[in-house]
């Protein structure tokens, strides 16, 4: 959107919606090897959001709004299913390429939560703002949590929460 590519979301919106799970978790196929992670569910839906936020286009808003709502359902679930109250954990894919909890799983999630209520919020979508503004609470909450637990003081972040492996042994099998 700020660089006047607001077509790319039209021409993307298909392929999106075939890739969303039952379950509402947005999958990257791409990166995912067959498994169903959280690769890019939280900066897939704060992009949907965002645009929505950006350009205040309420066609494209009631368009996208089932994938949404579906969408900030699975991280509710997650959210309240998960012991630690995060996303679900992952396996290593990627740049970290850890086996946990994946902590820019968790930030995207955040991110795209609080995009979510924006996005509710300008198109009308009053108790779905309310309903995620409550989720977003008790998830930031948890998110916090995990920082606090899994940071010792004069540390930088790190890239997983709480046990998380990496190197060889994340990568066995």
């Amino acid at each position: 959107d700020t660089m006047g590519l607001g077509a790319f979301y039209k021409v993307n919106l298909p392929p999106l919606r075939a890739r969303q799970l039952e379950d509402g978790l947005l999958l990257d196929t791409s990166l995912t090897h067959g498994k169903r992670i959280m690769s890019s569910h939280g900066p897939t839906l704060f992009s949907v959001t965002h645009h929505v936020v950006m350009t205040r286009d309420r066609g494209f808003a009631s368009n996208v709004w089932p994938l949404v709502r579906k969408a900030v359902d699975c991280i509710r679930i997650d959210h309240e299913n998960d012991p630690k109250g995060l996303v679900r954990p992952s396996w290593p894919y990627d740049a970290e390429m850890i086996s946990g909890y994946y902590a820019s799983h968790n930030y995207w999630t955040l991110a795209a939560l609080r995009s979510a209520i924006r996005a509710a919020r300008l198109v009308g979508e009053t108790e779905d703002a309310t309903a995620w503004l409550k989720l977003h609470d008790t998830y930031e909450k948890a998110v916090n949590t995990a920082i606090d637990a899994s940071t010792r003081p004069g540390d930088w972040l790190p890239t997983g929460f709480y046990d998380f492996i990496t190197g060889p042994a994340a990568r066995a099998g």
